[in-house]
């Protein structure tokens, strides 16, 4: 899969204004076929992928519902594309553990570390149990690890779900050795600045729009959504410390890597990954 970074937010608007009549045949074949034939960067070979609609009717989510045989989804095997581009050397640490996509990737890279977040009462290191496996709890605002412990860092969809993304960026910076990488995924509208939905003021939740929730394999009512992130998030790496921070377009429609389908534009995402290295 190819993947084209931009480095800034000018540019990468560009580009979704260039892909954009590409990018709307490609979502409406797969709603209309309900299946793709494409590469899969697990699997190694080409696949069928199917897509998974929502039980109500309503929205299907091409990002997350569209899977493989294999059983990742668009989101992963984009993460997975991505990885096999810049794979990793040395400790790597993926802040998920207990998904499909940790398996696969455990399998390509057996010295992968995993965790996960358990809950504020929870101490950071903590091992616990979870889908019947031990499982570290983790917490983005205050890794247990050392300084400059990780060459490599990972995470998928986590950053909407911290209270400051911005204490979460710069505890991966703390956390990465001098030259190492971060790799993140979130679901990125395509406006620039970020929507705050909540936020945590002197210990209390306060609610700043009506309470959004994700899916979430720790928890089956799913995980609140502080902020909808936007492009501006380019600026966030850099302000964290970041020598370098690009941001990754991986549409291909011949790896069913699409925009979500969102109806309302603006909501509309595009396969996206950042990638962030540390100064040497």
């Amino acid at each position: 899969m190819q993947i084209e970074w931009f480095t800034s937010v000018d540019g990468v608007m560009q580009r979704f204004s260039e892909l954009r009549g590409q990018a709307q045949v490609a979502q409406e074949t797969a709603y209309r076929e309900k299946k793709m034939r494409g590469w899969c960067p697990s699997c190694q070979r080409e696949t069928n992928m199917h897509l998974v609609e929502t039980p109500d009717g309503g929205w299907t989510n091409l990002r997350e519902a569209l899977f493989c045989e294999c059983g990742l989804n668009s989101r992963m095997r984009m993460i997975m594309s991505a990885v096999e581009k810049y794979p990793p050397s040395g400790r790597f640490l993926m802040f998920e553990r207990v998904t499909p996509l940790f398996g696969r990737m455990q399998e390509r890279y057996p010295f992968v570390e995993g965790c996960e977040y358990f809950g504020d009462d929870v101490a950071p290191g903590e091992i616990r149990q979870a889908h019947g496996i031990d499982v570290r709890h983790e917490n983005m605002l205050n890794l247990s690890y050392s300084d400059r412990t990780f060459r490599y860092v990972f995470h998928g969809d986590v950053l909407e779900h911290v209270p400051d993304m911005h204490v979460a960026l710069r505890e991966c910076h703390r956390v990465l050795e001098p030259g190492g990488t971060l790799l993140f995924t979130c679901p990125v509208f395509n406006f620039r600045k970020h929507n705050v939905r909540a936020v945590v003021e002197n210990g209390k939740l306060r609610h700043i729009l009506e309470p959004a929730y994700h899916g979430n394999p720790m928890d089956p009512n799913g995980a609140l959504v502080f902020a909808e992130p936007g492009l501006e998030l380019l600026d966030d790496l850099r302000r964290a410390g970041f020598a370098v921070a690009e941001l990754g377009l991986a549409f291909n429609p011949d790896q069913g890597i699409l925009r979500d389908g969102n109806p309302y534009d603006d909501y509309n995402m595009w396969p996206i990954i950042f990638k962030a290295m540390r100064a040497n």
